[in-house]
């Protein structure tokens, strides 16, 4: 455990000096996923303005929707920012490049991960801090809570990614389907839990656990309850292992293409 913690840590500042080299860049790109994501929140606002007689009656109030934006962009911005290389997977496996990662005593999927940061996930994750501190009433323990179901949300983005990206041994380049569902699963977790009845709702609480990653955390940080807290922790790690093992499956079936580019 300490040598991945090392690497880990390692591969983060590697990651984050190579993105620094361009500080204009690297900022601008921050700021520009800043105020895209400060786009939707007035978008919502507008909305909630507008409808919030029809949002009363679902019993949505506006907190509850920034909470879920907050879990989510925070969220997305740790899977992205620190295992970055899972959104690339399926190019990395199609393309042979795998082979530099089984080159090394370390476990692939991990290292495939942590290989690659998007400079532009940091500004989501600004953005999840800043909303989630304005708008929802602090005080120490909703703050841990928010930071640990946002890393706990990142496992979830994270584990559908590695699903997702899998799919490739089987299928050939699975980067479109892999892309399409998880928007589509990505927009489901922006939207409020009281929004959805019935089957699609039965479905983001059993197949796509959208709910255990998003949903159950919003009801817990606003009213905390520990066997939901447990519930939603324990499933999303078995998520994890879940999605671990269908790739270890996948690499059983991967075919190197020879290619090893040293960096």
């Amino acid at each position: 455990m300490r040598y991945y913690i090392k690497l880990f840590w390692t591969f983060i500042k590697m990651n984050i000096k190579s993105q620094m080299a361009y500080k204009k860049s690297f900022f601008l790109q921050v700021f520009g996923m800043i105020i895209n994501d400060f786009a939707f929140l007035v978008l919502w606002i507008l909305l909630f303005d507008n409808f919030k007689s029809s949002f009363s009656s679902k019993g949505i109030d506006f907190n509850n929707i920034v909470l879920v934006w907050a879990i989510a962009a925070t969220s997305f911005g740790f899977v992205h920012a620190l295992f970055g290389g899972f959104r690339t997977l399926p190019t990395t496996i199609i393309g042979g490049k795998l082979d530099n990662f089984l080159l090394y005593p370390s476990n692939t999927i991990f290292l495939s991960g942590i290989s690659y940061s998007d400079v532009s996930a940091w500004g989501d994750i600004i953005y999840g801090y800043i909303i989630f501190l304005v708008f929802i009433p602090f005080n120490p323990l909703s703050l841990f809570l928010f930071t640990y179901f946002s890393i706990l949300g990142a496992v979830f983005f994270g584990s559908v990614l590695i699903i997702l990206s899998s799919l490739t041994f089987f299928i050939g380049s699975s980067e479109q389907i892999k892309e399409t569902l998880f928007n589509a699963i990505l927009s489901f977790a922006t939207y409020p839990e009281k929004f959805f009845v019935g089957p699609i709702k039965l479905i983001l609480f059993t197949f796509v656990p959208v709910g255990l990653g998003i949903y159950i955390p919003v009801r817990i940080i606003t009213n905390f309850n520990i066997i939901l807290f447990t519930i939603s922790t324990v499933i999303i790690l078995l998520f994890l292992l879940f999605s671990v093992f269908i790739f270890n499956r996948g690499l059983k079936k991967y075919e190197s293409s020879s290619l090893i580019i040293l960096s």
